[in-house]
Order: C-alpha cells, then sequence, then structure tokens
C-alpha cells in the first residue's frame, strides 16, 4: 500500500522539477517478455518473490537491495554460488 510504479513522463518530469512524490526511485531497465511469459515463469516457480515494504525500497542503498530482499527470505546471499551448471 502506497507504493506505486509508473512510465508516465509526466510523473518522471515532475520528480526532476521537484514537484513529485517525497520518496521516488528511478529504475531503467527492459526486459522482452513475450505475451504470458513472465505469468507463466512466477506460476512455474522460476521466479522467487517477497513482499516489500517502502523501507526497503526506499531505504535501503541500491547495492544493497538484492542482500536484504533475500535476507527477508532467510537466505545469505553471501552463501549462493556465482558458477551454474547442470546435473
Amino acid at each position: 500500500e502506497g507504493i506505486y510504479l509508473t512510465t508516465s513522463l509526466d510523473i518522471v518530469e515532475n520528480v526532476a522539477h521537484g514537484a513529485g512524490p517525497s520518496k521516488w526511485r528511478f529504475i531503467l531497465g527492459y526486459a522482452g517478455w513475450s505475451a504470458g511469459q513472465l505469468e507463466s515463469e512466477l506460476a512455474g516457480d522460476s521466479w522467487i518473490t517477497t513482499p516489500t515494504t517502502a523501507e526497503l525500497l526506499f531505504e535501503t542503498e541500491p547495492t544493497e537491495l538484492l542482500r536484504q530482499a533475500m535476507s527477508q527470505l532467510g537466505v545469505d546471499y553471501s552463501r549462493l554460488g556465482q558458477i551454474t551448471g547442470s546435473a
């Protein structure tokens, strides 16, 4: 509650002029999913999700977001391997 996601240029311009929301985070990226792909991946447990809070989003340094979010799930990010493979 109270957290919103937008692609509205009006909001970005308001933030740039100091008239936007008091707390905001500008994130730029690209995702190339086909229609229904993300929904299918979520349903197939291909993603790990966790509820968020305003504190996590706006009070956590960007470099710490992943570690903090994983910590909420009880996962120690520092213990994850950097190499993947198949068995």
